[in-house]
């Protein structure tokens, strides 16, 4: 079996011979170089003599995009088209066709192919598609090194379970989809209106709402690869020693860019090999964690809800909800930054001005809403919307696990606390042991005088 071949996770229907192109659904990954899905739909369209058309949409539903997220998205939009240009393949940018394909797209169409999502509505999409479309229908996994089927048939309990499933199997999967060329490149019009490749207009058009766009990151193939490098220039030597002080910000910063699938997984990860510094615990964070997060929301339908953590986690949680929460806020407070701590304030400011928080920082800042809001299921709530609303990265796979972790999810049971009960706590002392605390506040305090 080819890497190519072995990646088509979900595959039903027949060539439709009468339909004019072989169409590349692309919801999830935004780019061209070493994008699986968009190879092997132009494998089929050379196999059976068809033309290829790309349609991009936005995934919104369940994963509340953003005007932040609407930005970045387009900048990374923008390059795929000019790249997709540059091969003579047309692309229609149809940004709110996430609940599937217009009639006169699917009427014209041999074949469809498309991202394999781990969401509830990315599962919706596909029986959608499969249902209403008469013929071939594939779903390819590009957002992973590892396609999540091949490395494990059920849900994993924690990161050391699923640890040796994926690095037995990840050199088997991290060569690089190359995109073949298109033999087919005759005109092709579809009478469509396509949304326009504008954030502005696109936040207006679909009444988009949370962070408002920042201007310290931009979105792109070519962007996340400039990063990348100089990640791998700069920091990789010292990333392992680094990385978890805030201070240093010794990270790749890559997140956002795999959220929205401007850069592929598989191409960081030979990257990093082949540069010199802390490699493995670079690939650790980048496939072990991010990983575990797809392969819990593709068995768990209760991904995002406290239904999902492990007996012992929700047990303790039950025992506690009754304990008397001293502070105690609601969710308006905590989305102003005012409460009576300083470092979480300061944390929660850093996340909706900028979109990013160090990830020791995020831990603490979800660990402080769970121990200050009225009950356990209230706090999962407030922490789910805050983290998709304000972070760039936020309605992955990993949002959902990583706000879960506050929880217990992937986690093991601690010594009995008030209100967590034997959930991991997490406080000051945690973090001013891995870095200069104090430092870390003053500099934030100081740019926003």
């Amino acid at each position: 079996m080819s890497q190519l071949s072995g990646r088509v996770s979900h595959c039903e229907g027949e060539i439709r011979e009468a339909g004019d192109a072989v169409v590349y659904w692309s919801v999830l990954a935004h780019r061209v170089a070493d994008n699986a899905a968009l190879a092997e739909a132009i494998r089929l369209a050379n196999k059976y003599g068809k033309r290829c058309l790309v349609v991009a949409s936005l995934s919104i539903h369940g994963s509340s995009l953003t005007k932040r997220q609407a930005k970045f998205a387009v900048e990374g939009l923008e390059e795929m088209r000019s790249e997709l240009g540059d091969r003579d393949i047309p692309f229609l940018f149809l940004a709110e066709c996430d609940d599937g394909l217009p009639q006169g797209v699917l009427e014209r169409a041999a074949a469809v192919v498309t991202d394999f999502g781990y969401l509830s509505h990315h599962k919706k999409q596909r029986e959608t598609l499969g249902r209403v479309f008469g013929g071939r229908v594939e779903a390819v996994e590009n957002m992973v090194c590892v396609p999540v089927l091949v490395a494990s048939d059920k849900q994993e309990y924690a990161a050391r379970t699923i640890r040796d499933k994926l690095t037995e199997r990840l050199d088997d999967w991290l060569a690089e989809a190359e995109v073949p060329t298109l033999e087919n490149t005759t005109g092709l019009r579809f009478d469509l209106e396509e949304s326009p490749l504008d954030w502005k207009s696109l936040t207006d058009r679909m009444e988009l709402e949370g962070g408002e766009p920042v201007d310290w990151i931009e979105g792109g193939t070519s962007r996340a690869r400039s990063r990348l490098t100089s990640f791998l220039r700069s920091d990789l030597d010292t990333y392992a020693d680094d990385r978890s002080d805030a201070n240093e910000e010794n990270v790749s910063l890559l997140s956002p860019y795999l959220r929205f699938g401007h850069i592929a997984p598989g191409e960081i990860v030979r990257k990093a090999r082949d540069a010199k510094g802390s490699a493995e615990a670079f690939v650790e964070e980048l496939v072990v964690r991010r990983e575990l997060a797809c392969n819990f929301c593709h068995f768990s339908d209760d991904y995002d809800s406290l239904d999902a953590l492990p007996d012992w986690a929700r047990e303790t949680l039950d025992d506690h909800e009754s304990d008397e929460r001293d502070p105690k806020y609601g969710a308006t407070a905590l989305e102003n930054a005012k409460t009576d701590d300083e470092v979480w304030n300061t944390a929660m400011e850093e996340m909706k001005t900028r979109g990013y928080l160090h990830n020791h920082l995020r831990m603490f800042w979800g660990k402080y809403v769970a121990k200050t809001m009225r009950d356990p299921k209230t706090a999962h709530k407030t922490l789910l919307d805050l983290n998709n609303r304000y972070f760039l990265d936020g309605g992955d796979p990993n949002s959902f696990a990583n706000t879960l972790w506050v929880f217990g999810l992937h986690d093991r049971a601690f010594q009995e606390n008030q209100v967590l009960g034997k959930v991991r706590p997490m406080g000051h002392g945690a973090l001013e042991r891995k870095f200069d605390l104090e430092q870390w506040v003053a500099e934030r305090q100081e740019g926003k005088s």
